[in-house]
């Protein structure tokens, strides 16, 4: 149905019209190829300046392991995370198989692929969706980077969109898509493109399409009518409906007791500052609202028109998704011995994933529009605004620059092998070279097998990555499915919870070595491993084969003949 042609924006000459799914007829400004070719070239700069660090990053080292593992099993065999359920095939099964042996690629060669191919699809989306907003040159490099900008800096779950190849960096780029489609009347379209999106990760895709009805209710006078979208949404359906059976495969065979438990588990000990409201920094919040005040005035200071609407449509749903999860957590802070079990249930679901995103980019579009039409009235208004903004997001990238400078952590380590850190002076410091140099002794002899299991500090985030060996267990890697669950956190209990009697409050041990010869070697023997991976300090009374200043390793059973 097109909209009311009283409702559209007449402050600008008509433009070229096309027409979309249901043959109506709409802007659609052409810019030339070469200045397409540019402005994507240019938010492609904004998007790797933004998530070009060294690999591995946190969460490469458990999608890429996993991927590996998935299709070649010998590969960390005996690991307690990677032969858990497989939650991501379809990731696996688009990119997964460039980590196969006989390509010869590194794990680092993969994650630059896998990162360079998402942010190519970022920048192309991303493009097309803010011209589609805003037609004029330039427009959509400067959004870019104050999309990621506010997105970085306002987030409140920590959600995140550049960064480390993973299955969500496929999914909002299909997002991206879906909107640009959307907000050029093309409902079809964005709702087989977010049925895509929910193939490569099911909360992204699945949020997604949520968002979507949200807003055609809102926009339901102008929105075509539900017998129209039928086909497309066969389509989304069908392309969905592997990821989320995987999903619920997960949780199939295990009792209620059980998934209760990893529910508990999942929300509240391991994942609170992504799922639950109290469980995230209180100026996280605070930031997160006066965004959300923001795209609300821009709202009511704007004359909204086809475009703007959609968007301000869809970040009002992704807020109302955020506000179910903001009162599931209050439910728990107010009766936790009533709510918490049935609430973890729901709170696993990340109701806050989407507004972290959407609200960013929402505010950052219609403050595009605002300007736009405060330029179209008047042009020293219009341009004082935009200068303001390009102020902004020129600091945004000066910061970022000074925070990627050389020497700083970021420009010399990883983030996953920046979290190696030691207890030195009383002061905690980064051991990344002295980490990798211990992941590097396992890889590199050929003597230890490739199926020897090791024992590794808690907050070992990069070992399988660097050592390719199998791990009892970290805390990064958490499974999906119940069981699973359930049995890594009796592992975490048994291996690494506090022993120290003086200190009771404390949840962990500091260090393996806290632990004592005999109860490590106990606990070792219990997970069948061979090894043991520990801070130099405190020394442990057991064999040691290798070490440095920061970590030794220690060899539970008798070296092997040579």
């Amino acid at each position: 149905m097109a909209e009311n042609p009283s409702n559209r924006e007449t402050a600008r000459p008509i433009r070229p019209q096309f027409l979309d799914d249901d043959g109506n007829e709409i802007p659609a400004p052409r810019p030339r190829v070469w200045l397409a070719v540019a402005e994507t070239l240019l938010v492609f700069l904004a998007i790797f300046l933004h998530g070009a660090t060294l690999p591995p990053d946190l969460n490469e080292v458990h999608y890429l392991g996993k991927a590996r593992h998935y299709w070649n099993p010998a590969w960390c065999q005996g690991d307690f995370f990677l032969e858990t359920a497989d939650a991501h095939q379809v990731f696996y099964w688009t990119f997964g198989w460039l980590t196969l042996d006989r390509f010869g690629l590194s794990l680092d060669r993969v994650a630059w692929i896998g990162r360079l191919a998402t942010w190519v699809l970022l920048a192309i989306a991303w493009r097309r969706l803010s011209w589609a907003v805003v037609p004029r040159p330039v427009v959509a490099v400067v959004t870019a980077v104050l999309f990621l900008a506010l997105v970085a800096r306002c987030h409140m779950a920590g959600e995140w969109i550049v960064g480390g190849v993973e299955a969500k960096g496929f999914a909002y780029a299909m997002v991206l898509f879906g909107l640009g489609s959307l907000v050029q009347q093309r409902w079809r379209t964005a709702i087989v493109l977010f049925g895509a999106a929910t193939a490569f990760h099911v909360l992204v895709g699945g949020w997604s399409l949520v968002a979507l009805a949200i807003a055609w209710a809102l926009l339901r006078g102008t929105a075509p009518t539900p017998i129209r979208l039928v086909p497309a949404l066969i389509a989304a359906a069908v392309l969905a409906a592997p990821s989320v059976w995987f999903a619920l495969e997960l949780n199939l065979h295990g009792d209620g007791q059980t998934g209760a438990a990893a529910n508990a588990i999942y929300v509240y000990d391991r994942l609170p500052h992504h799922l639950v409201l109290t469980g995230m920094k209180p100026e996280f919040i605070v930031r997160f609202v006066v965004l959300i005040l923001i795209g609300v005035g821009l709202v009511l200071g704007l004359v909204l028109n086809t475009a703007t609407r959609k968007i301000a449509a869809f970040g009002a749903a992704a807020v109302a998704i955020a506000l179910v999860g903001a009162v599931l957590s209050m439910a728990v802070a107010i009766a936790p011995d009533v709510t918490s079990d049935p609430m973890a249930a729901l709170l696993r679901f990340y109701w806050f994933r989407l507004a972290d995103i959407v609200v960013p980019l929402a505010v950052t579009l219609l403050a595009a529009a605002r300007i736009e039409k405060a330029y179209v009235r008047n042009a020293v208004r219009g341009s004082y605004l935009a200068a303001a903004v390009m102020l902004v997001t020129a600091a945004h990238l000066a910061v970022l620059l000074y925070e990627r400078r050389p020497g700083t952590e970021i420009a010399l380590y990883s983030p996953a092998d920046a979290k190696s850190r030691v207890a030195v002076d009383g002061r905690t410091v980064i051991a990344a070279d002295d980490w990798i140099d211990v992941c590097h002794y396992f890889r590199d002899r050929p003597h230890i097998s490739p199926a020897a299991k090791v024992l590794t500090p808690r907050n070992s985030h990069s070992f399988k990555w660097h050592a390719e060996r199998p791990e009892v267990g970290t805390w990064k890697d958490i499974p999906q499915d119940a069981a699973s669950i359930v049995e890594w956190m009796e592992r975490m209990q048994t291996i690494h919870a506090n022993r120290d009697k003086s200190a009771p409050a404390r949840r962990w041990s500091r260090t393996l070595g806290e632990l004592g010869a005999e109860e490590l070697t106990r606990v070792a023997q219990k997970y069948g491993a061979e090894y043991i991976v520990s801070e130099a300090e405190p020394p442990v009374d057991l064999p040691k084969i290798h070490g440095n200043r920061s970590y030794s390793v220690y060899r539970i059973v008798p070296e092997p003949r040579r």
